[in-house]
């Protein structure tokens, strides 16, 4: 089973309603995906911990695509399933920057799980940089 997945909070609502239920809910919807929101984003490391937290909760999930809430898919003919690797447990998106969390496939396995908790154990050093978890996913 694959799931689509997007966090927001108060700030980003609007958007976040916008590109949900006019675009994600549908692409989900035309290919049988689970979805999953949450609407209580504190931080960026939010999305690391509610995506281990469905992956424990929901052991069906095979794969979980997560997006920012101002992300919208353009292409429905394109499937989470046509992305993705039984040789891969982590697939990240770069922008100028470097690694850009907005956008990333995680596969429901040991080694991604092992790579979550990672990230969540440099919680504390990360909050020293701009790009926090992005920081931690990249070291």
């Amino acid at each position: 089973m694959f799931a689509l997945f997007s966090n927001y909070n108060e700030q980003f609502q609007e958007l976040h309603e916008l590109t949900w239920n006019q675009n994600k809910a549908l692409y989900a919807a035309k290919h049988g995906y689970k979805t999953f929101t949450r609407g209580d984003w504190t931080s960026n490391y939010d999305r690391i911990w509610q995506m281990r937290d469905i992956f424990v909760s929901q052991p069906d999930i095979s794969w979980i695509w997560y997006t920012d809430s101002d992300i919208a898919i353009t292409n429905f003919s394109h499937t989470i399933q046509q992305h993705t690797r039984d040789s891969h447990h982590v697939i990240l998106t770069t922008d100028v920057g470097g690694i850009n969390c907005g956008s990333m496939l995680l596969r429901n396995s040991a080694p991604c799980l092992a790579f979550l908790q990672d990230v969540m154990d440099l919680y504390p050093i990360a909050q020293n940089y701009w790009d926090r978890e992005q920081w931690a996913v990249s070291n």
